[in-house]
């Protein structure tokens, strides 16, 4: 008997929490658009490089400088104080260095917006700087 209602109380919950994450699918919805919502989960969600520089950060005691980039989450960037503490690559698809649209993030150690952080920028569907469609980390929630 314990079991069943052991069981029950389960499904119960399972239906609750995939309930109530349906209805927070639905609300992003309908906040942002399809392209908003695709970079939203690139730099958010999905995390994929914001784990890499983290990562990177513990095994080198710094982010990637800005003239080493992103990319020194896939190669060793030159520059290295201890070239033997690099443990990477730290992503393992060059695709995740791309925005949803195809464009390079600009990246940016130390940022300018964030003191002792990065900086990452996508510049959108139209790949201009500057314009209303761009994405910017510390804007992103």
């Amino acid at each position: 008997m314990k079991r069943g209602i052991v069981g029950v109380m389960v499904c119960g919950f399972a239906l609750f929490v995939g309930a109530c994450k349906e209805e927070t699918q639905t609300e992003d919805a309908l906040k942002y658009s399809p392209e908003e919502q695709a970079m939203r989960e690139k730099i958010h969600r999905d995390g994929r490089v914001t784990r890499a520089l983290e990562e990177f950060l513990f095994a080198i005691g710094s982010y990637p400088t800005t003239e080493q980039g992103l990319r020194g989450l896939v190669e060793k960037p030159k520059g290295l104080s201890d070239p033997a503490a690099w443990q990477g690559p730290y992503l393992l698809d060059e695709a995740d260095l791309l925005d949803t649209w195809g464009h390079e993030f600009k990246y940016s150690f130390p940022g300018k917006t964030h003191e002792g952080k990065y900086d990452i920028v996508s510049f959108g569907p139209d790949g201009a700087e500057g314009t209303g469609d761009d994405y910017l980390n510390w804007n992103i929630r």
